[in-house]
């Protein structure tokens, strides 16, 4: 019998918890220690709630929608299946429907989703995949310290067919350079002058082909570190999508959205950033750039 992840038993526990309470009132902490982890394990998994309901609901509709032309099994099946489903599952429906509004809203999810995955139908029929769709116009930048943001830049490149280009320092970082426990280790000095910018080696020899441009990296110091503003201050963004996303246990990405909208200026567009787990997968982040419309 196959175990089930951390991302299920925290789902599981959701559902539990909604039976008889809105899901609204429902709070992190509670869905954690219902099922015996604690919020620091919650924001491994996911931004908040909503971004659990959202995965949840997707985990279960994009099994159905995917087998469609597989075994005999047709769009006609499908869609009874997911009205089963939907019965089965009224309750809990109702009170997500009912408790949810604006940038939230459940029925923005459900949404994209279900369009998402009739475009992807639509595409295996033709025979063209999603990258036949962008000609490779989005580009995943990233910088990895440890290897846990290069893992997941491989997952969104993948989930996007993006093409990806590793942000490299001139002098690469030892154990010792990334010790913040260190006054005067090379990372805390960086991070400490704001007009620090890291040497990079390499460079993106065809920036003017892309439409949107991820940008990843793990925090340091609540912010992105000193080599990323490298990175943005070397192109003109002007006319792209910019996306910030992170890799860190806690921190969120919001402080630096805001340092990067300072670097790049008002020019260039800066979308909501995300952070993602250490363990971000395929799923979650294909889930992201569908909210956000890439």
């Amino acid at each position: 019998m196959k175990r089930k992840t951390a991302k299920e038993i925290l789902a599981d526990s959701f559902h539990e918890l909604a039976e008889d309470r809105q899901i609204d009132k429902i709070t992190v902490r509670e869905i954690a220690a219902n099922c015996g982890y604690s919020s620091a394990t919650f924001y491994r998994q996911f931004s908040d709630k909503y971004d659990l309901i959202a995965w949840d609901y997707a985990r279960q509709i994009e099994g159905l929608m995917r087998r469609i032309g597989t075994d005999g099994y047709t769009w006609k099946r499908a869609l009874w299946d997911c009205l089963e489903h939907y019965q089965k599952e009224r309750e809990y429906l109702a009170n997500i429907l009912k408790h949810t509004s604006g940038h939230d809203s459940f029925i923005s999810y459900m949404t994209e989703i279900h369009c998402e995955e009739a475009s992807a139908y639509i595409r295996r029929c033709s025979g063209a995949s999603s990258g036949d769709q962008t000609m490779s116009k989005v580009l995943v930048a990233y910088f990895s310290a440890s290897g846990n943001t290069a893992k997941v830049a491989a997952e969104l490149a993948k989930a996007e067919c993006a093409d990806c280009f590793e942000i490299k320092p001139e002098k690469p970082y030892t154990k010792e350079d990334l010790d913040y426990t260190v006054k005067e280790s090379r990372s805390n000095l960086e991070m400490a002058d704001e007009s620090c910018r890291p040497a990079i080696t390499g460079c993106v020899g065809n920036m003017a082909d892309y439409d949107t441009v991820f940008v990843g990296f793990p925090i340091w110091w609540g912010r992105e570190p000193s080599i990323i503003d490298t990175f943005l201050d070397a192109y003109d963004f002007t006319g792209k999508k910019l996306i910030p996303f992170c890799t860190s246990g806690m921190s969120g990405v919001e402080k630096a959205v805001t340092h990067i909208k300072g670097i790049v200026g008002e020019n260039v567009c800066v979308l909501e950033g995300k952070r993602l787990g250490a363990e971000g997968t395929e799923e979650e982040v294909k889930l992201w750039t569908r909210l956000l419309g890439v």
